[in-house]
């Protein structure tokens, strides 16, 4: 075992970038395997349930309204070669989904670390590499198809070119031997980075905004020049051709979201939300500490720190506040902080008397930090959603009644109803009236039901009999499905705004 270790230690100061690497890689290949289901709507509906629909029928996105297409048809493709393998299971092709993800999100660590390596030392660099290898929240959500998480591999990898412009001597210090790409490629390679980005995610833009500013400020006009320029240019290129050619729009969605919209269902939170989730997202007291650290950085990484401050504002003023929107910044953030932070223990000497207070603090947050990420590696998302429709893949389904003892809506995950997933689906929310069901069958479907799901424990007998001598049918329960863990403990923190409740699914039987 010693010998093991000392292994370890030996390969971690020859090779710790590979180190880091191999480290990061563990979580999220864990996450792939184990953390099935979905987190938040947008990662289920959008990439994954509309594009199986379009290989199923390509018209359904022909007919659809322009959106963002560039990474939902990586979605498409994927799927597209699990069936050209006969992978045809829903679970396994998230399999699949989850796996590539895993893999994809490596690279944020890696262009981290290299970020910085330049601007700061190898020990600071090692320290925010394991950071975000191991970071809670940061595997669990690398597997998810959510476009915060997706964008962040090119932004990261643009903000690695801009930062060789810009330290060009550490850049020499570190590769003697390797001779650097021209600025000018530097600076069109991070444009089309940033565009990439962008049509994943528009917040990005935010993040080359900052930089040109700094540019500008620093009257560095060329790079300027060529970085706006080349983001712009590349951006219209990939927003409009292929929206262009789908939709014969270009520009469509991107003019459609920029619109005034009502904003009085957004989760409008103070704008102290946002700080406060970033400091929360480091574990307090650590979490303080590094946002401190962060502040430290405005005036020698001015070139980092300007679009991160832009993005915080942002978010701080916009009036659809989601935790998930500020999952795109973190990497760069937590970059600064810890930057900041070593700077700040190396050059004040209060630090420098309390060692143990900060000591503590990284011992308290690698406790905590460990134990939510054994919990998301480990969570299965919207578990009885997810598994009740597994269930009934593969059953043979004429149609689908779901019973939400709730006013609603219910989002149902189609996609893992496999092969059933085009049958009807007919719901019944909180005080239904018989009759709109039997004439929504009648009038769109004329298909008898003949499964149903159940959701919540509350009156569930009653509900029961009801649904029984409404629609003059018998139940037979088939089985029961209850909620992950994490699932459970977010329906009791917030039960208004976590719906998991166990699922019931009955066989229907008509009477008559």
């Amino acid at each position: 075992m010693n010998k093991f270790l000392a292994f370890c230690k030996k390969q971690y100061e020859e090779r710790p970038l590979l180190c880091i690497m191999i480290i990061a890689f563990i979580p999220r290949i864990l996450s792939a395997i184990f953390a099935k289901g979905y987190g938040m709507h947008d990662d289920m509906f959008g990439p994954v349930q509309s594009m199986q629909e379009a290989l199923d029928n390509i018209d359904t996105l022909y007919n659809d309204e322009p959106r963002l297409i560039l990474y939902p048809f990586v979605q498409y493709l994927i799927f597209g070669v699990c069936e050209f393998f006969k992978i045809f299971d829903p679970q396994s092709k998230m399999y699949v989904v989850r796996i590539i993800h895993a893999l994809y999100s490596l690279l944020s660590v890696y262009f981290s670390y290299k970020i910085t390596l330049l601007i700061s030392n190898e020990k600071t660099a090692k320290k925010v590499g394991i950071i975000l290898a191991l970071l809670w929240v940061l595997p669990y959500m690398s597997v998810r198809n959510l476009v915060e998480v997706v964008c962040i591999p090119p932004l990261m990898a643009a903000v690695y070119f801009i930062i060789q412009i810009t330290n060009y001597e550490r850049y020499k210090e570190l590769y003697p031997y390797k001779n650097k790409l021209s600025n000018n490629t530097l600076a069109l390679l991070a444009g089309l980075l940033f565009a990439v980005s962008f049509v994943i995610r528009y917040q990005t833009i935010l993040i080359p905004f900052g930089i040109c500013i700094v540019l500008l400020f620093r009257k560095e006009i060329k790079s300027f020049c060529l970085l706006a320029l080349s983001t712009i240019i590349f951006s219209a290129l990939l927003l409009g051709i292929p929206e262009n050619i789908i939709w014969g729009q270009p520009f469509q969605h991107l003019i459609n979201y920029l619109q005034p919209q009502d904003i009085s269902s957004y989760p409008n939170s103070p704008w102290y939300m946002v700080p406060l989730l970033l400091i929360g997202l480091l574990i307090p007291p650590l979490g303080i500490m590094l946002f401190g650290g962060w502040l430290k950085t405005w005036k020698k990484y001015t070139i980092l720190f300007i679009p991160v401050l832009l993005f915080i504002l942002f978010h701080a003023i916009y009036p659809n506040k989601q935790e998930r929107f500020m999952l795109t910044i973190i990497p760069l953030y937590t970059l600064l902080c810890i930057v900041g932070w070593d700077e700040i223990t190396e050059q004040y000497k209060f630090w420098k008397k309390h060692n143990k207070l900060v000591k503590g603090s990284w011992i308290f947050f690698w406790i905590i930090n460990i134990l939510l990420l054994f919990i998301f590696t480990f969570t299965y998302g919207k578990k009885t959603r997810v598994e009740s429709f597994t269930y009934l893949s593969q059953k043979d389904v004429r149609a689908l009644v779901i019973e939400f003892n709730e006013s609603g809506p219910y989002f149902a995950p189609k996609f893992y109803l496999g092969k059933n997933h085009y049958k009807p689906i007919y719901y019944l929310y909180k005080d239904y009236v018989p009759e709109d069901l039997i004439n929504h069958i009648s009038i769109n479907f004329s298909v008898a039901p003949n499964y149903a799901i159940f959701f919540d424990d509350s009156s569930l007998e009653k509900r029961i009999k009801d649904f029984e001598n409404n629609f003059r049918c018998k139940l037979k329960l088939e089985t029961k499905i209850e909620p992950g863990l994490l699932d459970k403990v977010l329906h009791f923190t917030n039960p208004r705004h976590n719906k998991n409740y166990n699922a019931y699914i009955y066989t229907i039987k008509l009477t008559n």
